[in-house]
């Protein structure tokens, strides 16, 4: 469900997420297509799932990073 929801439903709907769609709001920063899309997809799933399974260590670290970058590590891509 995670997947689906964080990763396969922003794919096909211009990034939002079913929360970010009603208060129309995207994840997506700029236009990416083709293979720097997926990889965008794919490295904010991957972000998000650490970042629950890993929670007290990694919230701390996106934080400080966001502090410092002003963006997400998968902003990158």
């Amino acid at each position: 469900v995670f997947v689906l929801v964080e990763g396969v439903w922003p794919w096909f709907h211009k990034g939002s997420t079913p929360g970010g769609a009603f208060v129309r709001m995207t994840c997506e920063t700029r236009d990416r297509v083709g293979v720097r899309r997926a990889a965008f997809f794919l490295a904010r799933v991957a972000v998000l799932a650490a970042s629950c399974l890993l929670f007290p260590f990694a919230w701390p670290a996106l934080a400080l990073f966001f502090l410092i970058a002003h963006r997400m590590p998968y902003d990158f891509i």
